[in-house]
């Protein structure tokens, strides 16, 4: 399967680099508004792309059903705008699946029925507005869904976890060392704005929009905030070991996050799930009858449980380091992708096969290796993580994960995905080692 190819036949197109536009009333999300249509023709979704881009809006269209709930769990969008009217139903119907799987805001934008709007309200929408409102109007009024949503996680994770510290953001609670945290609400929308970009200086106008929106507030009330957090979490400007001070610019939360999804709501950091996840695939693998089914099982595994959004499996085949299965990812991609030379050190995957070590890209330092940033140009922008298979004591190949969003991979997601790469070289060990011996006879 294909994906994010950018043409009809796909039933997906996206925006990659939006026009500059007008401010928004509220600041626009990093992360792309979504439209789901019946055609990419339709005049609603036109109306929609052409306000998108006047805000400076990311987006991407959904027309294809069958893709609907991937498409939106991989992209983790800041919004969903569904597309509806009395003649074009189709869409409305499925709400209530995107519901069970998307987290954020969906709105239903078309000139319905009563019974049409109740409908697509009960089954999950958050609001029903017309398509034909003044692009001010309507542009504010998706963006204020977002900002109401704001303090949650914008990548679609329920937990935050760092060094004893858990944000359920769901049930907005916190604990410390499994005691509960008796935050405010402008606490607590605090502390979530530093832990998702944790590692990063995060700017005092950023934190005042995300925390106080509109509410009359400035520098020196974030300094009582910031105050009161630390108070809280036990620790003081002096003493800090979760939020840092960075002069003149911001604040910083200094230790690893690590994101996990409600399936992973059984222990602290999700050690018991990933478990299960491993002897699952250990099945997966056992029951696969050549590398490239056991390959393609492995991919579409890992994306479909949610820990990343891409996945692609290569192995060295004499100098050349070949593809053998991917899931998720554009066929512009795979084809830049399916043969590298392994003498050439422009590629992340080619160092991490010949430093037997994980490999993480981050977007901002993408620049590190110029081939792999001219590979992933087809696909969307993220973070990109390059895990060694190894067998008989020999790296036969490379893991490549993308997760499309700022965060980096932590350690507890690096260490599972290091024991899936073993998992590979046991498994596809003897079946590289037959394909090695029968190449080398060859006249």
């Amino acid at each position: 399967m294909s994906v994010y190819s950018g043409n009809r036949a796909n039933g997906m197109t996206t925006s990659r680099r939006p026009r500059a536009g007008a401010p928004a009333v509220f600041p626009v999300p990093r992360q792309r508004l979504a439209i789901v249509g019946p055609d990419v023709d339709h005049p609603a979704v036109l109306t929609t792309k052409r306000l998108a881009d006047k805000l400076g809006w990311p987006h991407l269209v959904v027309t294809d059903r069958s893709k609907l709930v991937w498409a939106i769990t991989v992209n983790k969008p800041a919004l969903v705008a569904v597309v509806g009217d009395a003649d074009n139903t189709a869409h409305l119907d499925d709400i209530g699946a995107l519901r069970n799987s998307y987290k954020g805001p969906i709105a239903v934008l078309g000139a319905l029925s009563p019974q049409l709007t109740v409908s697509a309200l009960v089954n999950g929408a958050d609001s029903v507005l017309r398509s034909d409102l003044r692009d001010d109007e309507l542009g504010a009024r998706l963006l204020a869904l977002v900002r109401r949503t704001a303090e949650g996680s914008e990548s679609g994770a329920r937990y935050l976890t760092a060094e004893g510290l858990r944000v359920d953001l769901w049930r907005k609670e916190v604990t410390l060392d499994r005691t509960p945290l008796h935050l405010s609400s402008t606490e607590y929308r605090l502390l979530v704005c530093l832990m998702e970009s944790a590692g990063q200086t995060v700017p005092w106008n950023r934190i005042l929009h995300r925390v106080w929106g509109w509410a009359d507030a400035d520098v020196n009330m974030l300094r009582i905030y910031i105050t009161r957090l630390r108070k809280a979490l036990g620790e003081t400007a002096a003493s800090s070991k979760f939020i840092k001070s960075v002069r003149g610019h911001g604040y910083m939360f200094a230790q690893p996050v690590i994101e996990a999804a409600d399936r992973e709501s059984d222990t602290v950091d999700g050690e018991l799930p990933m478990m299960q996840r491993l002897a699952a695939k250990c099945t997966e693998l056992a029951t696969a009858t050549d590398i490239t089914g056991a390959a393609s099982r492995i991919a579409e595994s890992l994306v479909t449980e949610g820990t990343v959004d891409a996945v692609g499996l290569h192995l060295t085949d004499g100098e050349i380091l070949r593809l053998v299965g991917h899931f998720g990812f554009t066929t512009e991609w795979e084809q830049v992708a399916r043969e590298l030379a392994l003498a050439d050190d422009r590629y992340a995957s080619i160092q991490s096969v010949r430093r037997a070590q994980p490999v993480q890209l981050l977007r901002r330092r993408s620049h590190t290796f110029p081939g792999t940033n001219a590979a992933v140009s087809s696909d969307a922008p993220g973070t990109y993580l390059f895990v060694p298979i190894s067998h008989a004591g020999e790296t036969i190949g490379t893991m490549g994960v993308v997760r499309r969003s700022d965060e980096p991979f932590g350690p507890l997601t690096i260490s599972y995905l290091q024991a899936v790469a073993a998992l590979c070289g046991a498994c596809l060990g003897p079946q590289w080692d037959s394909g090695r011996s029968s190449r080398a006879g060859r006249p």
